[in-house]
């Protein structure tokens, strides 16, 4: 579900172009060890930027499209998710969920080392359909259990039986995945006589645990786990998942984090981790849970699919602002899909085109060394990637100082790049919106008129349509023009000029989505006409 034959499932869920970025780095006692990574903002993203055969251990919790609408809840007493909440609505219904969750498994699967494992966390909802996708990605045969978490409470429901267990779907690659039998067994039951004649055919530390586990859920009144947020696990549920399917050293990983649980007892067992989740509360109360541990344990360094935020003593400490404006400036570059230069006015390169990052609205003199630099380097063409913090007019950052700098050997296009906060949230994330390619054409009509026509012009951001258009004329020679549009858009306008000579013609447009451009065309109404001047 969801899967293309040509382009896998990056057709329906492409990677946005946003940076990891590292955020904190918090010590638990253990610096010199290699750092657990926790990531804030869309695992996807987090996933694709991992290494095939990575991990060990892959134990997931995600939406189980139950259609409930997890809001946030007061937390219990000494609980620390109290604003926490998600939502498992979705507006697809079953196959916009199993294709949203398929693209993540085809990543969890590919991220897995030859002997690692997987377990996905499901109720009776979604658990059989999902089971299916996990056939056809692993391969019929590939699934080595089917675990029954029996809970000690449930619903009641007044003409069907109540719902007392989960289930858990165990997949690996392997026919001899890691399994450490000894480190799940469980008492054997004292009805149980055994005679001394077959002793030997008991293990002293009791038997190895069945598919059905009799593990109670997190109680109301516990204090030292309960932590208010909602689905949140008990710690026995992992420990028994991280034992059988992991060694110390190990690299455990949860992407639907939530709470932590996974996270918190990988660390108290010795294992390595990466963790990831969408909601900011998420990041806040897996690091409480961390700093209560009473082991130590490597660091844990934060990172941002995204911008990190900036550091609260950037208005007053200018090393922490030079630091933070270089490190947006590289996220930004990498977010348009250039690589980092730094020389001068030139931040970066995407191919033969230069790239500026301008981290304020974009002045004239700064656009004016931008083009200067172009110039100096043989640039064919340059783009200012302007950073919007708030909501400020663009049609500032248009430098008509640039459209009129001489020699610039080609035009120069305004994206803007703006920080802005993704829907979950999930911090800042970067929204690229690119300019429209304009294409203007320029007929003339008469010794002194002509006719402008945008209409070939396209939006370039995905969905957008241009929603206006605006035309302007300088005389270069002396004289004046008057523009009169021929519809609401701007598409087409016919101009009249009061005398022969050179005139700039700039022609401006904005899309739906943020994106904003111009170009600049030179007309000279000393020369003869011709059917047509100017073009794209």
């Amino acid at each position: 579900m969801g899967w293309h034959a040509r382009y896998g499932f990056a057709w329906r869920f492409p990677t946005p172009a946003l940076p990891l970025t590292p955020g904190e780095r918090i010590s638990f006692g253990q610096p010199d060890e290699p750092p657990n990574c926790l990531y804030l903002g869309d695992n996807l993203l987090v996933m694709r930027s991992l290494p095939d055969a990575s991990i060990d251990l892959i134990t997931v919790d995600p939406p189980f499209f139950s259609g409930n609408d997890y809001a946030p809840r007061r937390p219990s007493r000494g609980g620390l998710g109290g604003d926490a909440g998600f939502s498992d609505v979705w507006e697809g219904g079953l196959a916009e969920y199993l294709a949203w969750l398929n693209a993540r498994l085809y990543e969890m699967k590919r991220l897995l080392k030859p002997n690692g494992t997987l377990y996905v966390h499901l109720d009776y909802h979604a658990a059989h359909y999902v089971k299916v996708e996990l056939d056809k990605l692993f391969g019929y045969g590939r699934m080595l259990n089917e675990i029954i978490w029996y809970m000690n409470s449930g619903q009641r429901r007044p003409y069907a039986f109540g719902p007392r267990h989960n289930v858990i779907l165990r997949y690996s690659l392997s026919d001899t995945p890691i399994f450490n039998a000894d480190a799940v067994r469980e008492p054997y039951s004292p009805d149980i006589h055994v005679p001394a004649s077959k002793a030997h055919y008991y293990h002293p530390e009791g038997k190895v645990a069945d598919d059905v586990w009799r593990i109670p859920i997190i109680s109301q009144n516990d204090r030292r786990e309960r932590t208010g947020y909602p689905t949140q696990k008990p710690e026995a549920l992992l420990e028994r998942i991280i034992r059988a399917s992991s060694n110390p050293g190990d690299v455990v990983a949860d992407f639907f984090c939530g709470s932590g649980t996974a996270l918190v007892v990988a660390s108290r067992l010795g294992r390595r981790w990466i963790g990831c989740d969408i909601a900011p509360e998420a990041v806040r109360v897996t690091l409480a849970r961390l700093a209560k541990q009473p082991v130590a344990m490597p660091d844990v360094v934060v990172m941002y699919a995204g911008l990190a935020p900036a550091p609260e003593s950037i208005s007053s400490d200018n090393r922490a602002k030079a630091w933070y404006w270089g490190a947006l400036r590289e996220a930004v570059v990498r977010a348009y899909g250039g690589q980092v230069r730094e020389e001068g006015p030139i931040h970066g390169v995407k191919g033969r085109e230069a790239l500026h990052v301008a981290s304020h609205p974009v002045s004239a003199a700064e656009t004016a060394a931008f083009a200067q630099a172009l110039r100096e380097g043989g640039w064919k063409r340059g783009t200012i990637l302007a950073v919007e913090s708030g909501q400020t007019d663009v049609g500032r950052w248009t430098t008509d100082d640039l459209l009129e700098e001489r020699g610039v050997g080609g035009e120069v296009y305004l994206a803007c790049v703006k920080v802005t906060f993704a829907p979950g949230p999930c911090g800042p994330l970067l929204t690229l919106a690119l300019p429209p390619r304009i294409r203007p054409r320029i007929r003339r009509v008469g010794e002194l008129a002509c006719r402008l026509n945008a209409a070939d012009s396209v939006a370039m951001n995905p969905g957008a349509r241009i929603e206006r258009v605006e035309w302007r004329v300088e005389a270069l020679d002396g004289g004046e023009a008057h523009i009169e549009l021929e519809d609401a858009v701007g598409w087409k306008a016919r101009c009249r000029f009061s005398q022969p000579g050179r005139y700039v013609i700039l022609c401006r447009a904005w899309d739906d989505r943020g994106g904003e451009g111009g170009v600049r065309r030179i007309l000279d109404l000393s020369l003869r006409p011709s059917p047509e001047r100017g073009g794209g």
